[in-house]
């Protein structure tokens, strides 16, 4: 919640006033941040290790024909290629952090779709498949695998319906989880 300028707790207004004059942001659920943030960090740490790797392999396969001779050649080179690695991984980790955020985006897009709909109990399988649907047309997949990102889509509904259920199973019987 944020509070105007002209309604600080030095305006010489009320708490009721001020709060009545705050701007508010929409209730968004918890998970609706979470799971493209959750996703967007495993993609940027899964891009950084495969970005720097795909970097080291294609600085040394550029820079076999003239390997360094002299001592002070091969600190240079070696230097090069951790600061090339360096890059690799930090545009690796950008590009991969992007598009599994991006589809976690998509993923609670279509489950609010769903929801929407009135699919409640459906709502995340929707997602999981659509987004299947969605990155197969994107990448153009034959229609074997587009069947097995469907699957592989429902899946992961299926996972995040059931772990919410059991959130609220656990809420009930437990007691408030946190």
């Amino acid at each position: 919640m944020t509070t105007p300028p002209e309604a600080g707790p030095s305006s010489g207004l009320t708490l009721e006033e001020r709060k009545a004059r705050a701007i508010h942001l929409p209730d968004i659920p918890k998970e609706d941040i979470v799971i493209p943030g959750l996703l967007f960090a495993l993609g940027a740490m899964t891009g950084c290790i495969r970005g720097g790797r795909m970097a080291g392999l294609r600085f040394a396969a550029e820079n076999t024909h003239r390997a360094p001779t002299t001592m002070e050649g091969w600190y240079f080179y070696q230097k090069t290629k951790n600061y090339r690695v360096i890059l690799g991984s930090i545009k690796g980790g950008a590009w991969r952090g992007l598009q599994l955020g991006g589809l976690g985006c998509l993923y609670v897009g279509w489950r609010d779709v769903g929801q929407y709909a009135g699919m409640k109990e459906w709502a995340d399988i929707l997602a999981g498949v659509g987004s299947g649907v969605v990155v197969s047309a994107v990448y153009r997949m034959p229609r074997r695998q587009v069947y097995q990102m469907m699957v592989l889509g429902a899946g992961f509904g299926l996972t995040t319906s059931l772990g919410r259920k059991f959130q609220v199973w656990m809420k009930e019987h437990v007691g408030e989880v946190k």
